[in-house]
């Protein structure tokens, strides 16, 4: 068992955005190459979306306190919309067990929630982690001895999902344990991007490894693999 991972790295990929073809880029290519063998997890700072995700979060945190009646006109059409918890739903046709979530794509699938500030703060959000992820995924076809605009060229129309998720306060059981809200699990799709506030809960799995805790400072972004780039690989 390899006990010397005690969580996922977080890594400055801003010399990706600087200077690309740079020593300190290359430095950054090889220690996210060895993060994605590992676990295929890494905690990126330095990637330019501080204030966006800022903006994101003041605008999603105030829909999560409307009203529930209010927060349910948002309707869900083709897996996009709103989903409500359970346990304060009025549509128990769409509650979820064990979270709430708001799902958004890139082309005004379903109305925004009628939220000061968030429409905005959606649409420069979804703009500017793109370019991210396109960043990240030039970084690995590199990494993966590709040229490096593979990835770009396959991807020129995206499906992209920004995903809010609003997990209620649980308390722990007899013995001290808190329940897990999302049973293990891997994304289907090619990358994720995961923007946090701070708050920790999410955990990993490395190779030959035992669970492990993501410790991600406050407007950093959790990205892992998913399926499809690891059959594309």
């Amino acid at each position: 068992m390899n006990n010397s991972v005690t969580t996922a790295p977080v890594i400055d990929i801003s010399p990706l955005r600087a200077n690309p073809t740079g020593h300190e880029a290359a430095a950054c290519v090889a220690t996210m190459h060895a993060a994605c063998l590992e676990t295929g997890f890494f905690v990126a700072i330095g990637h330019g979306l501080d204030n966006e995700i800022a903006a994101l979060f003041d605008g999603v945190r105030r829909f999560f306190e409307l009203p529930q009646a209010e927060k349910e006109r948002t309707p869900r059409v083709d897996r996009y919309g709103y989903i409500p918890h359970r346990p304060s739903s009025i549509d128990m046709s769409r509650a979820s067990d064990n979270v709430e979530y708001l799902d958004l794509g890139l082309h005004a699938e379903v109305e925004l929630p009628n939220v000061a500030g968030l429409e905005p703060a959606v649409r420069q959000y979804q703009q500017t982690a793109i370019a991210v992820a396109a960043t990240v995924l030039r970084a690995l076809a590199i990494a993966l001895g590709a040229e490096p605009e593979f990835f770009a060229k396959t991807m020129k129309n995206p499906q992209c999902r920004l995903r809010f998720l609003h997990y209620p306060a649980v308390e722990a059981d007899a013995h001290g344990s808190l329940p897990v809200p999302n049973q293990p699990h891997t994304d289907y799709g090619l990358i994720t991007l995961l923007a946090t506030d701070g708050v920790p809960g999410l955990e990993v799995k490395p190779i030959d490894s035992d669970w492990i805790p993501v410790e991600a400072p406050e407007v950093s972004l959790v990205i892992n693999l998913g399926d499809m780039l690891a059959r594309w690989t």
